[in-house]
């Protein structure tokens, strides 16, 4: 039996496109789905042919107050890179004090 994994795009030595100065290889990318950007799932598509992973929105105050709590939302893998962590909030000093700590 074949592993899905064995069926995964060969990886791109050319950039597709950059994001600022950071080089993206590939054209697929995984959107941000709340519930479901979990790291299992962002890893299943990053060895998939995700060129780019995107966390769940995570709340600001959540990660300066209860990072422990955060954390898992957090983790990843090096072969997922780029990873897009997105946090929300109304208070501009504590979101960056939560860009800050991730």
């Amino acid at each position: 039996m074949e592993s899905i994994l064995s069926t995964a795009p060969a990886p791109v030595s050319v950039p597709a496109f950059h994001v600022g100065n950071l080089p993206v290889y590939g054209d697929a990318i995984l959107a941000p789905m709340d519930g479901f950007s979990d790291w299992p799932f962002r890893s299943l598509c990053s060895a998939l042919g995700s060129a780019m992973s995107y966390t769940e929105f995570v709340r600001a105050e959540a990660i300066t107050h209860a990072y422990e709590v955060t954390l898992p939302r957090f983790t990843y893998e090096e072969p997922e890179r780029p990873v897009v962590f997105q946090i929300y909030g109304d208070d501009p000093d504590e979101i960056l004090k939560a860009a800050l700590v991730i």
